[in-house]
């Protein structure tokens, strides 16, 4: 508006300056893309009035997207946690994407949404966290023989199920009892399956 009474106001959206022949503002200026919008206040007899600009650019949609509930350790990430929305048509890039199997932990999940529509709508990026559980193995098993005599050999296998799979753990023996006992294999993935041998009787 003009704070001089009887004043036209003529506006452009191009960033061109308004002349005599721009369009005249009638009171509300309505924009269907982005532009810059100059305007400048015009009568006859009087010098035309400074121009006044304001650029109106492309805003980025609004992206949906709930951070997902925890997972266990060694579970690829799918649609299930990849899974935000935008409420006009576009392309969702996830990083890490979809298969990525995470680290036990707090991880990082972020998304860029590029709209079909780029005259209009800017890109959107969006981040949420997850958490990834690593649960305690669970073992199974152990010696299985009846000590005898000194110099006794026990069969020592064990198996165990583990978030991360199990040629991740690494399998390490100890005896407790009267004296030491050896082992054939000890802190590797393939101590699973060893011979402990005893060299005292008694009870480990």
């Amino acid at each position: 508006t003009s704070s001089v009474s009887q004043a036209t106001i003529r506006y452009t959206t191009d960033g061109s300056e308004p002349s005599l022949t721009s369009l005249v503002s009638t009171g509300t200026v309505t924009l269907t893309e982005p532009g810059t919008l100059s305007a400048r206040a015009f009568r006859e007899g009087w010098v035309t009035s400074s121009v006044a600009s304001a650029v109106f650019a492309a805003q980025p949609p609004l992206i949906s997207w709930d951070a997902p509930v925890p997972i266990d350790l060694g579970t690829p990430l799918s649609a299930t946690q990849l899974n935000a929305t935008a409420a006009i048509a576009g392309t969702f890039v996830y990083t890490p994407p979809s298969g990525t199997v995470l680290a036990a932990g707090t991880q990082s999940l972020s998304v860029t949404f590029t709209p079909t529509d780029l005259v209009h709508h800017a890109i959107a990026t969006a981040t949420v966290t997850i958490q990834v559980i690593d649960h305690a193995p669970i073992l199974t098993g152990g010696p299985t023989a009846t000590l005898v005599s000194v110099g006794t050999s026990a069969s020592c296998v064990v198996t165990a199920s583990d978030d991360g799979g199990e040629a991740n753990l690494i399998y390490a023996w100890s005896a407790v009892g009267p004296a030491a006992a050896t082992f054939s294999a000890s802190g590797s993935n393939a101590a699973q399956v060893a011979t402990a041998t005893f060299t005292q009787v008694g009870t480990y």
